[in-house]
């Protein structure tokens, strides 16, 4: 399924922090408006403060002018509090523009003031001489923890949810956390992928095999006419490809865990991989034996 904010992103050029501005607010927006107690939540962690909304004087604008610049976002509720929120994908602050904002915020009402600045990482903030005691600085993959935990219990927000963190997800502004199995599972992928070359090999002796890897996908081109191998978004898959196919249309799948694969004993595994490797590219028997 395609993603609603990744299928709007792609029309916007040069334009991805004014987009980034416009989701995050879409998303407070529909929070707010559908689960207000779930996104009051979230809009607390993000100003760190212990706020409550009213929903009849409860504002979010983006990109207000003032004679100081245009803060991204300003969120407000009358007299009950004011925040400015700067943010930042690629691109560093302006000259004094944090400066600029606290000063501009000192003179907005609001018992509860705060200026948030919110980057890709803590090794961003490189251009300002404000007190980081005077703003709050957030990176993206604290907002994008932060909302994986929300538990929504209508639809709308569910769905708001899942697709602005695959959304961050695809712009890398998340982190997921290393866990140990790293040192088991690289190997184990590396050991997967040598003993699909062997069942290749064994297969299609006198075949032409090329390594195939990139950011998304490892395997083999098998005689310039198709791919085998595992996409990392399915790993317990491997799948048999037209090689150089633009589009992802497997001719033939096994599934590791439904086939019982890790059950079984190192050459029982191998005897399966050939017998993948055997039907899925009948192809190569076929014009062997012609040959022959």
């Amino acid at each position: 399924m395609r993603n609603l904010f990744s299928s709007v992103n792609k029309y916007t050029i040069r334009q991805t922090e004014n987009f980034l501005t416009e989701c995050l607010c879409y998303v407070l927006d529909v929070l707010i408006s559908n689960e207000p107690k779930l996104g009051e939540g979230l809009l607390k962690q993000i100003t760190g403060t212990n706020i409550e909304i009213n929903s009849t004087t409860f504002e979010i604008t983006t990109q207000e002018t003032a004679e100081v610049g245009r803060p991204d976002v300003v969120i407000s509720q009358g007299e009950d509090f004011t925040f400015f929120i700067e943010i930042k994908h690629d691109s560093t602050l302006g000259a004094n523009q944090l400066e600029r904002y606290f000063q501009k915020l000192a003179e907005r009402e609001g018992k509860v003031k705060q200026l948030i600045l919110i980057t890709r990482s803590k090794h961003s903030l490189k251009q300002t001489r404000l007190d980081p005691k005077s703003f709050r600085h957030l990176c993206w993959y604290q907002i994008s923890e932060w909302m994986s935990e929300l538990k929504g219990k209508e639809k709308v927000s569910q769905y708001t949810i899942a697709q602005f963190l695959s959304f961050l997800e695809e712009k890398a502004m998340t982190n997921e956390k290393v866990e140990w199995q790293y040192i088991e599972g690289v190997p184990a992928l590396r050991h997967l992928m040598v003993m699909l070359n062997t069942a290749i090999a064994e297969t299609f002796p006198e075949t032409t095999v090329v390594k195939n890897a990139g950011w998304n996908w490892i395997g083999y081109i098998v005689a310039d006419k198709y791919w085998v191998g595992v996409r990392y978004e399915n790993l317990l898959q491997i799948s048999i490809e037209t090689a150089g196919a633009k589009q992802y249309s497997p001719l033939s799948i096994i599934n590791l865990e439904e086939s019982h694969f890790f059950a079984h004993k190192a050459g029982e595994q191998l005897d399966k991989l050939i017998e993948f490797v055997s039907e899925g590219m009948k192809g190569l028997q076929v014009a062997n034996t012609s040959e022959n």
